[in-house]
């Protein structure tokens, strides 16, 4: 079957658009808490857990419905990973400069821990729509 069939049968069907681009970023979110979870000590695990359940209920609802539009929490929580892995690549790379000033490494980690924090809190906290608990 080609693309334009394909097109063709998902508006037939109702599908205006497949969401493949929010479903990577759910499934990259998902890894990505999942990677924490396996980081964190266990006080925070339940939390994690409970946070990845989340996520995926609401990854099965975008394949239900495509244009279902993602919560405001999981974009926070979505750029805040986004934040913290870019940070993480940056420092990283200038750890592997022989040149690099333990001042530009220290105000980068200052900002790890800033951006961690952050997703803890938008992963502790509750969220306003009733099938959103972080």
């Amino acid at each position: 079957m080609g693309l334009t069939l394909l097109k063709k049968r998902c508006r037939e069907l109702g599908i205006r658009r497949w969401p493949h681009r929010k479903l990577m970023s759910l499934q990259t979110l998902i890894k990505n808490v999942q990677e924490m979870k396996k980081v964190e000590g266990k006080e925070s695990e339940e939390k994690l857990r409970e946070a990845i359940e989340i996520l995926e209920s609401e990854r099965k609802m975008l394949e239900e419905i495509p244009d279902l539009q993602l919560e405001h929490k999981t974009k926070r929580l979505r750029q805040a990973c986004f934040k913290s892995n870019y940070k993480k690549r940056k420092l990283m790379a200038m750890m592997s400069r022989p040149s690099s000033s333990s001042g530009a490494i220290d105000y980068y980690g200052q900002i790890n821990e800033d951006e961690d924090e952050e997703i803890k809190s938008l992963l502790a906290d509750p969220v306003c729509h009733p099938t959103m608990m972080f």
